[in-house]
Order: structure tokens, then sequence, then C-alpha cells
């Protein structure tokens, strides 16, 4: 899992600071329009974020997620982070290497089989 999917719930739930949150609910200001200057403060911007498979791009994703929770006050273990990203290489790994099994190496359009 690279953390793509945990940002965008987060930015969604957590879309700006707490104290940019207060100042918005005390200008009755409603959660889905914010002003420009509480729009900067955001915790959360899924545009440093990418949607990627590579190992760089999954650590980044979590670095800047554990940067969120940490801010935020949310206990996630760095332990629990470690292992999703284990997880994720090992099944991807395990998932490529039966394709390649069952494909005898190469790969052949279904339809030509």
């Amino acid at each position: 899992m690279n953390g793509y999917l945990v940002a965008e719930i987060c930015s969604r739930y957590y879309p700006v600071s707490s104290t940019a949150s207060r100042d918005a609910r005390n200008a009755d200001l409603t959660p889905t329009i914010l002003p420009l200057d509480l729009i900067s403060q955001a915790d959360i911007q899924m545009h440093g974020f990418q949607n990627g498979l590579s190992t760089p791009v999954k650590l980044d994703n979590w670095q800047q997620l554990q940067k969120f929770f940490n801010k935020r006050g949310l206990l996630v273990p760095k332990a629990l982070i470690d292992d999703t990203l284990k997880v994720s290489h090992h099944t991807h790994t395990r998932a490529r290497a039966r394709a390649e099994g069952e494909r005898g190496g190469g790969w052949v359009s279904p339809r030509w089989r």
C-alpha cells in the first residue's frame, strides 16, 4: 500500500489544522468552502502525494502521513507503517512470481492462447 488512499481519507476528514478549523467554525463557514488563507494551512495537500508503486514513492507518502499523524496527535506506530510497506512489497512480489509462472516466463495475450 502506497499510502495514497490513506492520504485521500485524511484530507477529506482533516481538511485543515485544528486552529484553522476552529477559526473557520467561528466564521460560520461550511466545511467545503474555505478561504484561501485556510487552504494554505491544510495538513494534507494531495498534490504532495503520488499514486505509484515504487518504493521511494511509498516511503515519501508514508513519511508525509507520519508527520501528519504526529502533528494531529494520532498514535500510529512506526512498526505498523513499516509492516504495511513490507506486506505490500511481499504481496506484489508473490503476485508477480505467480503470474510469471502461469505464463511460463513470457507474456501471451489470453486471446492468442
